[in-house]
């Protein structure tokens, strides 16, 4: 935005601070001597590392074998102060060192003003110097791109996933309710994207507003491509810092590719002929204004990304132009291109202050040196403080009515009935230098669907002679008009009660009274938002006119490509950096498939860099031992998830009342759960706390790895997810997907609707919140449409990379060994081949075997009850009579009903084609039925609290806002179906349980199975509850939502008695296989117990536990999460026993018995 920047007094000597950041790896250079000394090729060389260039570079390198060097004029973003801080943004630019420093022609619609015209003249171009505004524009604005181009490419709906893919939404830490909508937003793309984070003094009032004057209506979202209304601003922030191309794009993760290489410095002047037959692939570029004029030629493309200012001055220095306009000013024409340099659009502003009877504004730190300085300290140690935002709270976009008299004159200019006018910019400070006394708040009304086109031409030949920037700002009355009725909505906007007492008068306007005192009031005072466009616009690819094709090439060129926001044919309502960063992810899609590839690389993830167990570090190394890979890619459609028992271990139960049931613990490398991602109640862990005499293992100390471990992200199918989850409550950084389900089924409304109607069935919007008691809505670990495991997150390729992380599948530890007398840090395991190996490790061996396997070495390994174990002929080695002991699980039934529908499961698992053509549409897509799990909503209750039930025991529930049973509800029959009939199921189970069973040895065979009794329903208690949770199952279908729909119960009628009941269940009921606690935690001095409370195994060193076993209660949950949740406190715990000092490799050596 324009005008002088904010100018803080005490900071204004100190424009530039180094802040420690060095350059990464020597993969950005400083000088072309040292790029010459490595003697390499490049296949692709980018002309410009701003916005979108860092975007191109990036994702080209995600192929090794393409080798990419990026030429950047300017120089390096790192230490730069004013780029850093986001408050600092206005100071950035212009007239500073990061600036080209250019100016504009004489502007006749600004009374003949020239304006400073800054560009980022830095790594990361203008991203690095914007104020970090994060503005899609409206579906519209990109429809009329594709309906321009002729390419349905460029449409909103299908940018989408590069919107995605570009942006990694970070909520900040305060209160994000109501203030943007997570459906439309990407959780795992590379750029930050956040919220304000710290309240300001004008906030209340500007949202109040939009309750108090009809015509400025509240946005809960402006990215959602319906960008009409007064919402909050996302600006490009992290962590404190801004968030750029350079810092996110060309993060040190990607900078140290061996193929990308970036040379500072490097000012492209021109793109030279390769060949004879219109082929450019040379660029001539100097490092020093008086220096050499050098050249390199790419192997396969250059690609101009130098900006709307830059692209088309490059290419008219090349003789690449207006062929007449060229001649005239001596330059060789190479390639008549009228086109070039034309279209120049731009955003013009004019700023409004009003004087406020308030303190709390910019004013207060500009004109009191300690306070500023005590800011900047804040920030400087903390990153928190007033100075981790852009200037810009909140922002409006508006449209003139329909009916104004302005379109009676003119056509509209916007792209659409959805697409604003004109923006307003709230800011709770004076907008340029302020007064010495008073303090102020500023709207800032902004033209942003101009008509006025402008120019980039040249002055002459001088290929390092600043252009000629003609924006031609008001330049159409039509402009002018919208600017004055954006200035009267601004002064309109601060009439509502809300101002009151508070807004004194407007500042510097001294007359509304007439259009004419308005609009000169504009030419005085008019500016630009920076936000140039179009001078290298897209048109079909046989149109005469524009400079590029649909797929950025330049017409009648071979080799040379435009990727930047000069391609735009027309400008965004929008701030435009969200624009760059889109055309950039598509233009190098679209280069990678110009090369024949047929893959696109997937998204990597940028953020912390840390595995479950152990920290990246040159000298700690970890090995995982796994018996089975996972890469057969069973298991990767969610829907198939249930059915999914091929890699299991097919271990039995001991006999449970009547029956003999398998119970299946996965040997592949994954988790074949039913993606069910639950948390648990908020009582559940602080009864862990409790036990323990930990207080780290309660929720509110565990809430942080929560977030750590979730990465939160849309739905498959980016539905309308308001009202289906808490975005407070979840972790959208983390490294395991969760997300709700992606395609809809014709119970979802039903469902939701019986909460309305049954009062004993609330709703509850978010599960994971730690209070889950109510039906709400599933929440699931996929991505894409495909199962989100620990093996394809946290060992996903940018991990399992690491060059001290390794896997040795096949691997079946039979036992863990004395290393020396005090210290257990050796592992038996058998290869593929049969063969038995020892392998010690120089620190600890940790055991997440599972609640089934971890117990099961412990005993072989001699560590339990040494009468047990000597029993079966196993020598004990440490008493631990508790392994083992304890084991927890889940028992259910589960209810069908017919009903009438054929929209259930059973459509397709009778009929072969429609379940191919299911199966054909997701492998193709990763869309339909096969998205989901096939659990589709769950409810967690509780029986009375003056049952009968709970007269005969102590409540076995962690609390009172602990469910005592769940309801998961399917739309189908969960088991094999009969052959006719549509089936609705309510599965029932008991989540906190009272029975306890044990995991055992019979005999000294390693490779035995163990011997597993969880003693289902063993305890009354857990039956009777069963019962009640049967009984909820039918009663739920009695609502009004489900009559003409389900037609009768299938298997127990809502008539039997509570005899009949109870032999249904022991008929039917099952495990759900969640078991846990056979190695369970216990207060350090605790003589009972197997793991104190840092997972370490009593009695012993070197040798820890992390896995479920450990829990010292079921949580009422599918554990899953809580699995996670204890590896990653775990990894902490770990992490904090040993300081980072050198260790030896492992070694591994034969062993024969």
């Amino acid at each position: 935005m324009s005008d002088p920047p904010l100018t803080m007094i005490l900071f204004s000597s100190i424009l530039i601070l180094t802040l420690g950041t060095t350059l990464c790896s020597g993969i950005i250079l400083d000088n072309v001597a040292d790029l010459n000394k490595l003697n390499l090729k490049f296949d692709f060389i980018v002309v410009g590392g701003g916005t979108a260039g860092a975007v191109v570079a990036n994702r080209l390198t995600e192929n090794s074998d393409n080798s990419v060097l990026v030429l950047e004029a300017g120089v390096s973003n790192a230490g730069v102060l004013d780029i850093i801080v986001p408050f600092f943004s206005p100071r950035a630019v212009p007239n500073t060192a990061v600036d080209w420093n250019y100016s504009t022609t004489a502007q006749v619609g600004l009374g003949g003003r020239s304006l400073a015209y800054p560009r980022g003249f830095v790594l990361g171009g203008s991203s690095s110097v914007n104020d970090m505004v994060y503005t899609r524009g409206s579906k519209e604005d990109y429809d009329r791109w594709a309906n321009i181009t002729g390419d349905d490419g460029w449409a909103w709906n299908q940018l989408i996933p590069y919107m995605r893919k570009n942006e990694r939404f970070t909520p900040p830490s305060n209160e994000t309710t109501e203030k943007f909508n997570p459906a439309v937003h990407g959780y795992d793309g590379i750029n930050t994207v956040s919220l304000q984070g710290i309240p300001n003094i004008i906030d209340s009032r500007v949202i109040q507003t939009t309750t108090e004057l009809a015509q400025f209506p509240f946005n809960l979202d402006m990215n959602s491509g319906y960008p009409l209304g007064i919402g909050w601003e996302q600006q490009t922030v992290k962590n404190g810092s801004r968030s750029s191309s350079a810092t996110s794009y060309l993060a040190p993760q990607f900078i140290s590719r061996p193929n990308l290489y970036v040379l500072l410095h490097a000012r492209v002047t021109r793109v030279l002929q390769t060949n004879s037959n219109n082929t450019f692939r040379t660029v001539e570029f100097v490092q020093d204004l008086d220096g050499e004029k050098l050249t390199l030629t790419a192997e396969k493309e250059v690609i101009l990304s130098a900006g709307s200012i830059g692209t088309p001055n490059i290419l008219l220095h090349s003789g690449i132009g207006n062929s007449t306009a060229l001649s005239s000013l001596g330059i060789d024409v190479v390639h008549n291109l009228p086109s070039v340099g034309q279209n120049l659009t731009d955003h013009s502003l004019v700023s409004v202050a009003f004087l406020v009877n308030s303190s709390g504004t910019w004013e207060d730190a500009e004109r009191n040196a300690t306070l500023a300085a005590e800011q900047l300290a804040q920030w400087n140690t903390t990153r928190t403080g007033p100075l981790i935002d852009s200037p810009t709270p909140q922002i409006g976009w508006l449209r003139v009515p329909d009916n104004s008299s302005i379109f009676e004159q003119f056509s509209d200019p916007s792209a659409g009935p959805e697409t604003p006018h004109y923006e307003l910019i709230f800011t709770s400070g004076f907008f340029g230098v302020p007064p010495p006394t008073g303090n102020f708040i500023d709207i800032i009304p902004v033209v942003v669907s101009p008509a006025s086109r402008g120019s980039v031409t040249l002055q002459g030949n001088d290929s390092l002679s600043a252009p000629l920037i003609d924006p031609n700002f008001l330049g159409s009355e039509v402009d002018l008009l919208i600017m004055r009725e954006a200035l009267k909505s601004a002064l309109r906007f601060v009439t509502a009660p809300a101002w009151q007492d508070f807004v004194i008068s407007p500042f510097g306007l001294n007359s509304t009274d007439s259009d004419e005192e308005l609009d000169d009031f504009i030419r005085e005072n008019a500016g630009a938002v920076y936000h140039p466009s179009g001078t290298a616009k897209m048109s079909p690819k046989g149109a005469t006119w524009g400079v590029v094709d649909p797929d950025l090439n330049v017409k009648g060129l071979i080799g040379l490509r435009v990727v930047d926001l000069s391609i735009a044919p027309l400008i965004p309502a929008a701030h435009t950096q969200a624009a760059a960063y889109i055309i950039g992810e598509r233009g190098s899609d679209l280069i990678k498939r110009s090369l024949g590839s047929n893959l696109i690389a997937k998204y990597q993830y940028v953020g912390p860099d840390r595995p479950v167990l152990l920290p990246p570090s040159d000298t700690t190394y970890s090995v995982r031992l796994e018996l089975h890979n996972n890469a057969s890619g069973g298991n990767e459609r969610p829907f198939n998830s249930v059915q999914s028992r091929i890699c299991s271990w097919r271990k039995q139960f001991r006999q449970q009342v009547n029956s003999v049931e398998d119970y299946t613990q996965v040997t592949e490398l994954n988790f074949t759960d039913s993606m069910v991602y639950t948390r648990g109640s908020k009582e559940d862990f602080d009864r862990w706390a409790n036990v323990t005499g930990d207080e780290g293992w309660s929720w509110n100390s565990l809430v942080h790895y929560m977030r750590k471990n979730e990465r939160f992200i849309p739905p498959s199918d980016n539905h309308n997810t308001t009202e289906q989850f808490d975005p407070r409550v979840h972790g959208f950084a983390g490294i395991n997907a969760v997300s709700l389900q992606g395609f809809p089924t014709p119970i979802n409304s039903r469902i939701i609707d019986t909460t309305t109607q049954l009062e004993g069935y609330p709703f509850n919007l978010d599960m994971n919140s730690g209070y889950p008691l109510g039906i709400g809505w599933g929440q699931v670990t996929i991505e894409n449409g495909t199962r989100s495991s620990s093996a394809t997150s946290y060992l996903a390729p940018q991990f399992a990379a690491r060059p001290n992380l390794h896997v040795l599948l096949h691997a079946r530890v039979t036992r863990v060994l004395p290393s020396r007398p005090d210290a257990v840090r050796t592992v038996e395991f058998q290869d593929l081949n049969g063969k038995l190996h020892h392998l010690t490790a120089a620190k600890e061996v940790i055991l997440s075997a599972g609640s089934i396997g971890t117990p099961n070495l412990l005993l072989h390994s001699g560590i339990g009850n040494s009468s047990t174990l000597t029993s079966v002929g196993i020598q004990p080695m440490h008493n631990l009579a508790s392994v083992g002991q304890n084991l927890s699980d889940h028992s259910f039934a589960f209810m069908s009903f017919y009903v009438n529908s054929t929209d259930t499961f059973e459509t397709a698992d009778r009929n072969a084609t429609l379940a191919a053509e299911q199966f054909a549409q997701w492998n193709a897509t990763r869309t339909g039925p096969l998205v989901n799990n096939q659990l589709s909503h769950m409810g967690w209750l509780r029986i009375p609290d003056n049952s009968s039930i709970l007269e005969r025991v102590p409540d076995p529930a962690a609390g009172p806002n602990t469910p005592h049973y769940e309801l998961i509800i399917s739309n189908g029959m969960l088991g094999v179906p009969p052959s006719t009939g549509n089936f609705l199921s309510i599965m029932t189970a008991v989540v906190s349980p009272v029975s306890r069973g044990s995991v055992t040895v019979n005999t000294s065979d390693a490779f035995a199975d163990p011997v597993i009794d969880p003693n289902l329903l063993g305890s009354e208690i857990d039956f009777l509850i069963l019962r009640e949770a049967l009984k909820s199952a039918m009663d739920f279908t009695t609502a009004p939502a489900w009559r003409g729909y389900v037609l009768s119960p299938f298997g127990l009628n809502r008539t039997s008695t509570e005899a009949e009941v109870d032999d249904y269940i022991r008929e039917n009921s099952g495990s759900v296989f969640h078991p846990v606690g056979t190695a369970s935690m216990s207060p350090k001095d605790a003589t009972w117990g197997v793991v104190d409370p840092d997972l370490k195994v009593k009695g012993l060193k070197g040798l820890r536990i992390v896995d479920l076993s450990v829990v010292p209660f079921i949580p009422a949950a599918h554990p899953m999460a809580a699995a996670y949740i204890i590896a990653e406190r775990a990894a902490d715990l770990i992490k904090a026993s040993w300081s980072r000092k050198s260790v030896s490799l492992f070694s591994v050596q034969d062993y024969s018995e």
